[in-house]
């Protein structure tokens, strides 16, 4: 057993350093434009080297800590979103650029994470018996979101645009991300529930915590962080790390351990950020957020 264990760690090791590593230099090497430096050739792609280091040390914290079966899935849904994101790249579209934006940030997750520990700490969350009292219970969170009208910045200053082509391509990354998890852990189980089951939880992990996440975190921050003049490669692994480090909360709570075992959240965040930034709307990555906590 502790022979497999080694074996499954070593491979998956390599897969991941071959993808993130190897494979870009390779391409690099091998591609026409020899004549670009290494850095250059991969923005081209829309993508850095740290983008690549980081890609590593979430995927090799992803296969300690959290699902091995995901590291496959990932690494092939970080290269469909740079090998078609022309194809739902809008340059019709802009992302906003207002400083003032950032402050609704802090702002708004201030009072995100304010209400969230106060609901834990005076257990409200326990308190709500129907998925009428749930949902009654999040509406302050999600609410937190209109705070940025303190600061002049309105919601509908953001992109919620979404055309037939994205929302497919959205359905395909989805479909790449949780079907091997899916097969591999619960398809048994997830067969025996009905169907419409499935769209009353899509739609509630829209209502929570999918808007307000992407939002928060596509929505003010990165687009805050682009405002200030922060590199795209930079501003998105800035959020997701944020948005990774949520989930290790409450605060009395983190470790080392809790911590590292956020990178899954991380790295979805940076995927879902890497989206934003190619349709600058908000409404693809809320879509995606909701198909991936439904299951």
């Amino acid at each position: 057993m502790q022979t497999e264990i080694i074996f499954y760690l070593c491979t998956y090791s390599f897969l991941i350093l071959f993808s993130f590593l190897l494979l870009p230099w390779g391409l690099y090497k091998t591609s026409p434009q020899g004549r670009l430096s290494f850095p250059k050739w991969l923005d081209r792609y829309g993508i850095s080297r740290m983008e690549l280091l980081f890609s590593i040390a979430c995927l090799l914290s992803i296969m300690i800590f959290n699902a091995i079966h995901m590291i496959v899935p990932l690494i092939l849904s970080f290269y469909a979103i740079i090998a078609f994101r022309h194809h739902i790249q809008n340059d019709q579209l802009a992302i906003p650029h207002n400083k003032k934006i950032l402050h609704a940030f802090f702002l708004a997750f201030g009072l995100y994470l304010l209400i969230i520990n106060g609901f834990t700490v005076f257990g409200i969350w326990e308190k709500a018996n129907t998925i009428h009292d749930y949902r009654l219970i999040q509406l302050p969170i999600i609410l937190t979101i209109t705070s940025c009208t303190l600061f002049k910045v309105r919601l509908r200053d953001f992109n919620w645009s979404i055309n037939a082509k994205t929302l497919l391509y959205i359905f395909a990354l989805f479909i790449l991300l949780k079907i091997p998890y899916i097969v591999a852990t619960d398809f048994d189980s997830l067969k025996a529930l009905p169907v419409d089951y499935f769209f009353r939880n899509f739609f509630q992990q829209i209502y929570y915590p999918s808007i307000v996440e992407e939002v928060i975190f596509r929505g003010f921050l990165l687009s805050g962080l682009l405002s200030i003049g922060i590199r795209e490669s930079k501003a998105n692994m800035i959020q997701a790390v944020v948005f990774g480090l949520i989930h290790a909360l409450p605060p009395n709570e983190l470790t080392i351990i809790s911590i590292l075992s956020t990178s899954m959240q991380m790295y979805l965040g940076y995927l879902i950020g890497k989206i934003y930034l190619s349709t600058k709307s908000l409404t693809p990555c809320i879509i995606l957020h909701g198909l991936i906590d439904t299951i």
